[in-house]
C-alpha cells in the first residue's frame, strides 16, 4: 500500500493496483474564507496550492470521502467529480446523481440548486402495485378515479384510501409527480419543445405543465434544461 499526501485531508491511496482518492478539497489556494472557531480563522483556505495538477490527482479508481465539511470536500471537488461521471457515463446519470446531492451539474453563478423528489413505484400493496405499473405504462393519458378504481376492481372511496395508505400520495399527487420526473428526463435528453414534453407526459396544457414544474422546482422547463441538458 502507498499513500500520497495532496493537501490538508486529501491523500491518495494505491493499493491491490487501484488508486483511492480520499477527502477531495481541490479549489485554488486561498479559495475559500477561513473557518471560524479555528485557529487562524481569519486566513483564507486552502493555505497552500496543489503539488500538481487536478487531472492527476482525480485519475483513481474511486473517490472516498470520509465527512463532508469543507475541508474534506469541496465544491471544486464535487463538480470535478461530476464532470468525470459526465464524461464516463452521460450525462444523464451525472445530472441524477447531482440532483441527489442537491447541486446543479454545472454550475453558473446564481444558479438554483435541485434535487430528485423520489416518486413511490413500489408499495406492500399488490393491487396499488398493479395500478402504478399501469399508470407507469399510460402516464400521456387522462385519468379518473371511476376509471382507475376499475382497473383494480375497487370502489373510488377503497382505492383512495388504499392508494394513500401504500404511498403516502394522493392519486392526483403521484400522477402529478410522476409527470414532472418523466419530463425532467426528456428535458435533460432530448430537444423536444415544451409543449410536447407536456403532452407526451399527460398533461392537458403547457400552461398547465409549466406553472406545475416551476412551483415544483422553483425554476421553468426551459430553464431546468438549459441547466441540466449537456451540463
Amino acid at each position: 500500500m502507498k499513500i500520497t499526501q495532496i493537501r490538508n485531508a486529501t491523500q491518495i491511496i494505491t493499493y491491490a493496483g487501484k488508486r483511492f482518492l480520499i477527502d477531495p478539497m481541490l479549489a485554488p489556494k486561498g479559495a475559500w474564507p477561513g473557518f471560524p472557531g479555528t485557529a487562524h480563522a481569519e486566513i483564507r483556505n486552502p493555505m497552500v496550492d496543489l503539488p500538481f495538477g487536478v487531472d492527476k490527482i482525480v485519475d483513481v479508481d474511486a473517490v472516498i470521502v470520509t465527512h463532508t465539511h469543507e475541508d474534506h470536500w469541496d465544491q471544486a471537488a464535487i463538480d470535478c467529480c461530476l464532470y468525470i461521471i459526465r464524461q464516463r457515463f452521460g450525462s444523464v446519470v451525472a445530472n441524477q446523481i447531482a440532483r441527489r446531492m442537491i447541486v446543479p451539474p454545472h454550475r453558473e453563478g446564481g444558479q438554483a440548486q435541485f434535487i430528485a423528489q423520489p416518486v413511490p413505484e413500489n408499495t406492500r400493496d399488490t393491487r396499488i402495485n398493479c395500478l402504478i405499473d399501469y399508470l407507469q405504462r399510460h402516464i400521456h393519458e387522462r385519468h379518473n378515479l371511476d376509471s382507475l378504481a376499475e382497473v383494480v376492481s375497487m370502489s373510488r372511496r377503497t382505492l383512495t384510501r388504499h392508494f394513500v395508505k401504500a404511498t403516502g400520495m394522493t392519486v392526483a399527487d403521484w400522477l402529478t409527480a410522476e409527470r414532472l420526473r418523466r419530463s425532467q428526463i426528456l428535458l435533460e435528453s432530448g430537444s423536444l419543445p415544451i409543449e410536447t414534453v407536456a403532452e407526451q407526459v399527460g398533461f392537458v396544457s403547457p400552461v398547465t405543465y409549466r406553472q406545475q414544474f416551476k412551483s415544483r422546482f422553483g425554476v421553468s422547463p426551459a430553464e431546468w434544461r438549459k441547466t441540466f441538458r449537456n451540463a
